[in-house]
């Protein structure tokens, strides 16, 4: 754990918090630490959550399977960013979704109860820290349905891709997902993605090479 400490306290989560209080914190509750190797499912639909999970090395992505066989990524969570908190802070313990790893990774745990309830000193920050880490979320999740409201395959990337490079400053960006994962982010067939992004190269609107896009208009 304590090789760690320094990199946590980089981390939107502990921002505003000495290391330590944090150590005091981390100890108090039980908080523990896990790695875990690339493609290795850490929860399933129907499992139990009683932890808020940070990344701390690695990424993951949050799934959803329907009964149907359809296959959605939620969202991927990357270096420093927590998952699990909607789920526990509002007492949904059993997972509607599934959880696994997209590359090697190693989690921290933060048990919840023990989170709230414990007394340490920084028990009001890492609150406030929280509140708005949510916050932040809800208005990315916003963003997500916004792209999804999107008619067609070809107003879904732009809508994504233009997000991007707003939130980056940048014109060319560097996506975290493959094909395939980008196709089940935005719930569109892959097949379709790979015409739509065809025609707006032809066109002239981005250029892309792998994963790594580049708005020319």
């Amino acid at each position: 754990m304590k090789q760690y400490y320094s990199l946590l306290s980089s981390f939107a989560f502990f921002q505003g918090i000495s290391q330590k209080d944090m150590e005091q914190m981390l100890n108090c509750i039980g908080s523990f630490i896990q790695t875990y190797p690339k493609n290795t499912l850490l929860f399933s639909a129907g499992d139990i959550l009683n932890s808020i999970g940070i990344v701390l090395e690695g990424s993951i992505q949050i799934i959803y399977d329907d009964s149907f066989g359809n296959h959605s990524i939620l969202a991927e969570v990357t270096q420093g960013s927590l998952f699990g908190e909607a789920f526990v802070c509002a007492g949904k313990n059993t997972l509607p979704i599934s959880i696994q790893c997209s590359a090697k990774s190693t989690i921290l745990f933060l048990p919840y109860k023990k989170m709230i309830t414990a007394s340490y000193a920084c028990h009001n920050q890492l609150i406030e820290n929280m509140v708005q880490i949510l916050a932040n979320k809800n208005i990315l999740l916003n963003q997500k349905v916004r792209y999804l409201s999107k008619r067609t395959t070809k107003e879904k990337l732009l809508s994504y891709l233009s997000d991007l490079a707003y939130q980056t400053g940048s014109k060319t960006i560097t996506i975290a997902f493959n094909r395939q994962e980008l196709a089940d982010f935005l719930c569109v067939e892959r097949s379709a993605m790979s015409t739509a992004l065809g025609k707006l190269k032809a066109e002239g609107i981005i250029d892309f090479h792998k994963n790594t896009f580049r708005l020319l208009s």
